[in-house]
Parts: C-alpha cells; sequence; structure tokens
C-alpha cells in the first residue's frame, strides 16, 4: 500500500463523504429556516464550519471505536488505525481539537441549541449506535436517527421552533438510509459477520425480508417525500423528480427481491444514491429558482 500524507490521513478520519452529505443536508435545513427572516453570510459560514468541525470529531471517533472491526473486514483494513499509519492517542488527540473548536464557536456565538444538537448527534452516532452493531440487526433503525439529524441542526442554528417541513425533510432522510444500509449489509455480509457484527442477512440468509423491507421502506420513502411538493418554495420539480426516481429506486429493490445477489443489491445502493442526487438537486433549484 502506497504511503500516505499526514495531511491525508487526517481528512480521512472525518469520513469526507459522509461528511458532505452532513453538511449538505446542515444548509438544507438553514435554508429553509432562514425565509422569511434576515440572512447574514458570516452567520451561515460560522455555524456551518462549527458543525463540520464536531461531525468531523464524531467520524474520528467512530474510528477509534471501531479500531478492531475494521482491522477484520476487508474494506475497511486500510482505514489509518488498523493500518497502523496513526496510533490511537493521534486520533484521539485530533477529535478532542475538532469538538474543542467547534464547541467553542458555537459557545462564543451563543448557540447553546445548535451545541447540544450537535453533541445529541454523535452521542447517538458514536456510544448507542455504534456499540449496537455488535449486538443487534436493528442498529440499521438507531443509526438512521443521528445520519438525519444534520437538517435539524441547520434549522435550530436559525430557530427553535420547528414547523413542519424540516420533520418531513428528518424523515425523507431516516427512511433513505434503510433500503441503502440494507443493500450495503446484504453486499458485505461475509465482512460483517468476520467482524461479529449484527447485520439482517445474520438472521435472514435467504435475503427475503431484506428485499420485502427495502420495498416497503422505498414505497414509504417516497410517499413522504412527496410532502415536500406542499412545502413553500418547493414545488413540482422536487414533486417529479421524487416520482420518477423513486419509481426507479424501486424496480431496483424489485429486482433485488426476483434475484438476490451481489449485482442487484449493488443495484439498490446506486439507486438509492441516484435517487438521493436527483431529489436533492430538486430541493435546490426548486428552492433558488
Amino acid at each position: 500500500m502506497e504511503s500516505r500524507s499526514l495531511f491525508s490521513l487526517y481528512i480521512s478520519l472525518t469520513k469526507p463523504r459522509i461528511l458532505f452529505f452532513a453538511v449538505l443536508t446542515f444548509l438544507m435545513g438553514y435554508s429553509m429556516a432562514v425565509l422569511g427572516r434576515p440572512f447574514l453570510v458570516f452567520h451561515l459560514i460560522w455555524s456551518t464550519l462549527a458543525f463540520t468541525l464536531i461531525s468531523g470529531c464524531a467520524a474520528a471517533l467512530n474510528h477509534l471505536l471501531e479500531k478492531d472491526i475494521d482491522q477484520k473486514m476487508e474494506r475497511t483494513k486500510n482505514r489509518p488505525l488498523p493500518s497502523a499509519e496513526l496510533m490511537p492517542f493521534q486520533v484521539l488527540l485530533f477529535a478532542m481539537i475538532l469538538l474543542f473548536f467547534g464547541g467553542v464557536m458555537l459557545i462564543l456565538s451563543r448557540q447553546f441549541e445548535l451545541l447540544l444538537g450537535c453533541l445529541g448527534m454523535l452521542l447517538l452516532y458514536d456510544f448507542v449506535y455504534t456499540p449496537l452493531k455488535r449486538v443487534s440487526w436493528l442498529n440499521t433503525f438507531v443509526g438512521a436517527i443521528p445520519g438525519a439529524m444534520p437538517p435539524l441542526c441547520g434549522w435550530i442554528s436559525v430557530s427553535t421552533s420547528f414547523s413542519w417541513p424540516i420533520w418531513v425533510l428528518f424523515a425523507v432522510l431516516f427512511l433513505w438510509q434503510l433500503p441503502h444500509f440494507f443493500a450495503i449489509a446484504w453486499m458485505y455480509q461475509d465482512s460483517y459477520r468476520s467482524a461479529n457484527l449484527k447485520m439482517l442477512p445474520g438472521i435472514d440468509p435467504t435475503g427475503i425480508w431484506s428485499a420485502i423491507l427495502i420495498i416497503f421502506f422505498t414505497l414509504v420513502l417516497v410517499f413522504v417525500a412527496g410532502l415536500l411538493f406542499f412545502v413553500p418554495y418547493l414545488g413540482w420539480l422536487v414533486g417529479g423528480l421524487n416520482i420518477g426516481a423513486g419509481l426507479w429506486f424501486l424496480w431496483t429493490g424489485i429486482r433485488f427481491y426476483l434475484d438476490r445477489g451481489f449485482t442487484t443489491a449493488r443495484g439498490v445502493l446506486r439507486g438509492s444514491i441516484i435517487y438521493q442526487m436527483l431529489l436533492f438537486l430538486g430541493i435546490c433549484l426548486d428552492f433558488w429558482i
């Protein structure tokens, strides 16, 4: 394996792809809340940076907590800790630095509600969901909660009174993760089993229940996402993309039901990503056009 720079190793601890998704949905929540209110660019940048730092801390702590698991799994064995390119104390120090600066930024700006939201997300992700993966396949449902919290954090950085549109977006993100991660669990079931992680395929060796749950939650997702059509400043574009991409996503689930293999599970995974990208594109275009 090629040696990596220290900078790239520390960046990888923040799980950049997941972090990008979290920041994007944070900004969606922020944008929904700021409608009809004074818009301050500095406040947006400051809040987003603080959220990014604390989210990066959560990801780095996850590396530390799952070091033994990552060593056993083919797709994670080259992460900085199992590859011994970084030591545990370095990862812990990096995580604490991110948490310190992110927390101080929110305290200085008196955004105590956002600080509590970020810490709640971190605690659920690292100290509830992560250990639960060793106990029960239901961890997927628990892990979807912190995964859907970034838009709530974006909202509370502007307003502490919630309205129904932000809960719709939270529900969409929660539901989207279920078929997405059920597909991943099927694709990498051998790796999860070797690491002694409890995933749905462990109690569903034929994959029939995995397929049924993928189809069911995709249907619920498309229905709930349809409510975005009624959100102010959203409309036909997000509604049309939800139906079009949602039907394609559903079809990938049906294909997996008919032939429960690695290739069809990967099709569900790709379908989930395409659906998410198109739905978010529709939200952004509807919102800003």
